[in-house]
């Protein structure tokens, strides 16, 4: 072995694999710089590493067995040993060798000091030709609006609790950048996404269909601030344009004023050739307070009782100290709302509601343009029951935030109140394309697919083993009939995500248990109080109608109300059920509500012109009935989806049209849109002799049965009336 490792030396074959390594680095680093230059195949570099790699072998090899001489190349079997020169061209190796490790280390500097800084000094050259020639050559990508992520920036503190300072300034100069037309901007939840991700500049353009992203870092210590920002290219990896600035921590909000306009006025160089207008959010506050601001913002983020609890603490000691401070009142405001407990905490909605408005209203006396206090308006409109006024309301909201996909998906949820589904659909696409990443914007659009049976786009967007995953494969389970497999998909999905997240998923389960398979039994199994008073208004509705009775005004909310509506009528208490209408909304003048849900104002008016035409009042029954037809054909033409025929069978009921009826719950069964109500209560109950009735539910029967057995559930059995 030692004989075999001298003669290896004495060959030179170290050198060789020595020098062959260096080499082959030099040659993949300028290969890495001149290769986009060149405009060269994204393959370029791995063709390289694989070619150097496959020749490493081969000239080791070839020093083994040839060796240079005098007289040219031989066989090194055919050179004596003592005629041998290799200790001259192990000499000369060595030579070689300190040659290429001297260009290496060159290349190094040259790359560290030169190379990462030539894009800008490229970009500035042609800036200033440009600008002697009057006449600006527009870039290849400027024939459609640019695009840019702005990552969370990374916190260089020596202090892990001033995160939230560095995730702040992220988020201005978001805000800033989202408010020039000419830039499509990733919204802040999606662009967050990659927080503490070492993901691919590459992977992170791609997922957020960008062209450029802006990432950077801050370092705060005492009274100072360093905050470094780069903006990169996700076509190749290089920085368009790169700064650090040093200042002193005195007045944040001139520093902020001067990162962003100096980041928006390289962006205008380098992603726009249009004029943009400065953003100027210089303003007097207290440092204090505004770092409350910034420390609050980051627990309102978090979404938990106990962090959401913390930001209205934090916001009200920024507004302690500066009361004309807007953002500290729509930011508590924003927590406020999103601590009731239709929400993440426990106040009762309308409270929370009557809370917040007030803190809303502080905020745009003080600023009328506040984004976010615009936002929580939103919200808060959206709560009420006036579409119409939601809609004004995010309109402005949108306006001061265009890069918040979360307004889209609100304004969806608007406009599906009002019928228009096929508009919600562009709403909710289009807050997907803003915010790809944001759960709740996904969970909706991935809902929606799955309702209108394109369940292959549904479980494209679906990430597995989230919560949202398990929701949309039910519903998909759901459209196709398989209840059996929703039930185990909910229930695995339960036992897979976190306490907070199980809740959504166990009501699911519970009312597909009661609707879909007829298990009354099983449904309240780890019900909530509120879905137990949902299942009672069909199960025991005396019993609802008493819990009902117990629950302060602040709790009676819309869950309630349908429930409350929904024991009126299995119980056939029908001026009951109208004055309890009329006591909420007054005598309904328009037809409005939502047709994917069935908390929503359109349930309630058939309800209540049901009970109009079992009093007495048949034509204001049909006058109601009629429009309720109008509203919900234009919705089919606008896209509704195949789940609106128990609806469409209960209006062609109060129209006296019985074979309407049976026409739409024929159809029902064709789409699996039925269920046990269907058939146990009293909707439908003038139809329980008509013999293509008995024949749906006879065939519903048999459907369900199948599935139940699947479960080891015994055959269903429908109590009569």
């Amino acid at each position: 072995m030692a004989s075999l490792l001298a003669e290896l030396k004495r060959r030179n074959v170290y050198k060789v694999a020595f020098a062959y390594l260096i080499l082959g680095w030099l040659v993949l680093q300028i290969t890495d710089v001149v290769a986009p230059a060149l405009r060269l195949p994204d393959w370029t570099m791995s063709l390289v590493t694989y070619l150097g790699l496959i020749g490493f072998p081969f000239a080791l090899l070839f020093t083994w067995a040839f060796e240079l001489t005098p007289d040219g190349l031989k066989r090194s079997t055919e050179v004596d040993p003592q005629q041998s020169i290799t200790s001259k061209t192990g000499q000369t190796l060595n030579g070689v060798i300190i040659s290429m490790l001297a260009l290496a280390v060159a290349f190094l500097l040259v790359d560290k000091f030169f190379l990462a800084d030539a894009p800008r000094v490229i970009a500035d050259r042609e800036a200033a030709t440009a600008t002697t020639a009057e006449q600006p050559a527009p870039a290849a990508a400027d024939s459609k609006p640019r695009s840019i992520a702005v990552l969370p920036f990374v916190n260089m503190s020596n202090d892990p609790d001033q995160e939230y300072f560095s995730d702040g300034i992220s988020e201005e100069l978001l805000n800033g950048l989202a408010k020039i037309s000419e830039l499509q901007v990733a919204a802040r939840t999606s662009s967050f996404a990659f927080k503490g991700k070492n993901a691919d500049i590459t992977d992170i353009g791609r997922e957020l269909k960008v062209e450029t992203v802006l990432e950077g870092s801050v370092r705060k210590a005492g009274q100072r601030v360093r905050i470094t920002a780069q903006l990169i290219n996700v076509a190749d990896g290089y920085h368009l344009w790169s700064e650090a600035y040093d200042r002193e921590l005195t007045d944040i909000f001139a520093i902020q004023d001067e990162i962003s306009k100096a980041i928006v006025d390289a962006l205008k160089v380098h992603l726009t050739d249009q004029e943009v207008a400065a953003v100027n959010t210089t303003r007097d506050v207290d440092l204090d307070a505004y770092n409350y601001v910034l420390l609050a913002r980051h627990n309102l983020r978090q979404r938990t009782q106990p962090t959401l609890e913390r930001a209205a603490f934090l916001f009200q000691k920024a507004i302690d100290i500066d009361p004309g401070y807007a953002a500290a009142w729509a930011g508590k405001a924003a927590a406020t709302e999103l601590l009731s407990d239709a929400h993440y905490g426990e106040t009762p909605p309308l409270e929370a509601d009557r809370q917040a408005q007030q803190m809303v209203d502080m905020a745009l006396r003080l600023e009328p343009d506040n984004a976010q206090a615009l936002t929580t308006q939103a919200l808060l409109d959206l709560n009420a029951e006036d579409p119409n006024i939601a809609l004004a309301s995010l309109e402005k909201a949108i306006a001061a935030n265009p890069s918040e996909g979360i307004l889209r998906s609100w304004q969806a949820d608007a406009l599906d109140r009002l019928g228009d589904f096929g508009t919600a659909m562009e709403a909710l696409e289009e807050a997907y394309r803003l915010d790809p990443l944001h759960p709740a914007i996904r969970r909706n659009l991935g809902m929606w697919y799955a309702f209108t049976g394109r369940s292959r786009l549904a479980r494209e967007i679906m990430v597995p083993g989230e919560q949202d995953y398990y929701e949309v494969e039910g519903f998909i389970a759901l459209t196709e009939g398989r209840n059996a497999d929703r039930e185990r998909q909910l229930n695995d999905g339960a036992a897979r995500v976190s306490d907070s997240e199980r809740s959504m998923l166990i009501m699911m389960r519970n009312f597909n248990r009661y609707f879909q398979l007829g298990n009354e039994q099983a449904a309240y199994e780890e019900a909530g109080p509120m879905q137990s008073l949902l299942l009672d208004a069909f199960t025991d509705p005396e019993r609802a109608l008493a819990t009902i009775a117990s629950l302060s005004a602040d709790e009676y909310g819309r869950a309630a109300f349908q429930a409350h509506m929904n024991a009126l009528l299995n119980l056939e208490r029908h001026r009951e059920l109208i004055a309890t209408y009329e006591s909420r909304h007054g005598r309904p003048t328009r037809v409005a509500g939502s047709l994917t849900s069935p908390l929503s104002e359109f349930s309630w008016l058939i309800s209540y012109a049901e009970a109009l035409k079992a009093t007495g009042e048949p034509e204001a029954a049909r006058a109601l009935a009629t429009d309720l037809k109008d509203y919900l054909e234009r919705s089919i033409a606008g896209g509704l989806p195949k789940i609106y025929m128990m609806r469409q069978a209960r209006i062609a009921l109060i129209l006296d049209d019985t074979e309407g009826a049976i026409a739409a719950l024929k159809a029902g069964m064709q789409y699996n849109a039925l269920n046990i109500t269907a058939f146990s209560g009293i909707w439908f109950e003038e139809l329980h002799n008509h013999a293509e009735y008995v024949a749906i539910r006879e065939a519903w029967s048999q459907q369900v049965d199948a599935e139940r057995a699947r479960l080891d559930w015994p055959p269903l059995e429908i109590a009569a009336r």
